[in-house]
């Protein structure tokens, strides 16, 4: 197997393996899947099969392609920065067991973005993975359904309150948005035909799985491609047309559904609780840990606490016992936060470069590409950036050794932003110092 389909199938192993901390169904539903659960599960050493994969790749593959070198630069910043703050932090008094539950999913992405930047050359090979994460979502759409079916019988105090994971919410979201990225881009009719046939199924897995983030993260995803959209093309007017004959019907929807408890409802039920219309003990929960970590941002704003450090819980009437999860007190839910109270300032700023980056090389790209495939997994690239940052700000999607799903996603994002925008003629090449010059072409 060539190396490029090689880690297409490895991406798709690491997000469809089943793994029974995580998984609603795991005892309840067999699947395939299971089989592949020893890829994902941490061994003796820490790693997983995956995580050892991708470093043997990346020593096996180290011809040099050309890739922008300011992604490269800001991922050396980022592991330099990622071992100041765990050496800063093991010298105030920090604990190193749970360091590699804080930064395990970092780093994964991190050694994916490198090893897809060493394996890739060309806009197929990112197609590729981006397959790869579309087929996992439409798998996992079906697994969510089909326990759905399974459990809707049961009385709601004792269904499952969700049908697959945390972590699946990127998987979902961006799964739908490369479709309708591909829709919009490339215009043909295998790539609407495949958007009318998945996106419902993944619209329903999103409903039924019942995380209001993944509302938020599609609308949000959705608003990035609209506005990234040339302002005189003919896709832009067609969408436009098209928003203008659906207004009404979103109007009255939102007009009679706000509020209201129908499962209808469910995408502005998620909006409007964010607004606080809706305050039970979970959302008191979260709003303690979120002022818990901003008085320890307050405190030590520059470098934090370091990492191996819990974060000072202000009121533990709702904490979450260790019996139930050891490390509740180092991996809280907001990994945005938890960064800025263990790195600080300086620390988030190292880490994170890299995002910037690599979504300015991507609109680059997308702006200057003549290709619509490049253009089209360039978008995609931007929207990843988005979504992933929602689920690091709202569920533990930056920490964690079982959240490497979403980790793994932004890596294919960063490494799109390196090769891409050297081969579109975006960003001058590291071997000529020249940008690539492309006829002028119109957006159509």
């Amino acid at each position: 197997m060539r190396k490029e389909k090689l880690l297409a199938v490895m991406l798709f192993l690491s997000l469809v393996a089943e793994n029974d901390t995580v998984l609603a169904y795991y005892h309840e539903m067999w699947t395939p899947a299971r089989l592949f659960e020893w890829f994902t599960v941490p061994l003796p050493i820490k790693l997983n099969v995956f995580q050892m994969a991708l470093v043997l790749m990346l020593l096996i593959y180290r011809r040099k392609s050309p890739a922008a070198k300011p992604i490269a630069r800001a991922i050396w910043v980022s592991m330099a920065s990622l071992l100041f703050c765990v050496l800063y932090g093991l010298a105030r008094g920090g604990v190193l067991k749970p360091i590699y539950t804080q930064v395990s999913a970092w780093l994964t992405c991190l050694v994916f973005a490198l090893t897809a930047m060493t394996t890739l050359t060309t806009v197929e090979d990112f197609r590729r993975l981006e397959n790869a994460i579309v087929w996992a979502g439409v798998w996992r759409s079906c697994m969510a359904a089909i326990f759905y079916m399974k459990v809707r019988g049961r009385d709601w105090t004792t269904m499952p309150p969700h049908m697959t994971t945390h972590e699946d919410t990127v998987l979902f979201v961006v799964a739908l948005i490369v479709l309708v990225s591909r829709a919009i881009e490339l215009r043909t009719r295998s790539s609407l035909r495949t958007l009318f046939v998945s996106a419902p199924l993944i619209l329903i897995a999103i409903q039924v799985n019942n995380r209001r983030l993944a509302w938020a993260s599609l609308v949000a995803g959705l608003l990035v491609l609209y506005f990234m959209l040339p302002a005189k093309s003919k896709v832009t007017r067609k969408v436009n047309r098209s928003l203008l004959r659906i207004s009404p019907v979103l109007v009255l929807y939102v007009a009679i559904g706000w509020g209201r408890p129908e499962k209808i409802f469910k995408p502005l039920q998620s909006f409007s609780s964010m607004g606080g219309g809706q305050v039970d003990n979970s959302t008191k929960a979260r709003d303690n840990e979120n002022l818990s970590l901003i008085t320890m941002i307050r405190e030590q704003p520059l470098f934090g606490t370091g990492l191996g450090h819990e974060w000072n819980e202000l009121d533990a009437t709702y904490t979450v016992p260790i019996s139930v999860f050891p490390l509740y007190h180092y991996c809280p839910h907001n990994s945005v936060l938890a960064l800025l109270a263990f790195c600080g300032g300086v620390g988030v700023a190292g880490l994170w470069m890299i995002i910037p980056v690599s979504v300015f090389l991507n609109a680059r790209t997308y702006r200057r590409s003549p290709n619509a495939a490049e253009r089209s997994v360039a978008l995609v690239g931007i929207v990843e950036v988005v979504v992933y940052l929602n689920q690091a700000y709202g569920d533990m999607g930056a920490m964690g050794v079982t959240h490497i799903g979403p980790a793994t996603i932004l890596g294919a994002g960063i490494a799109c932003a390196a090769k891409l925008s050297v081969s579109s003629g975006a960003w001058p090449s590291p071997t000529t110092g020249r940008a690539s010059v492309h006829p002028n072409h119109e957006r159509s």
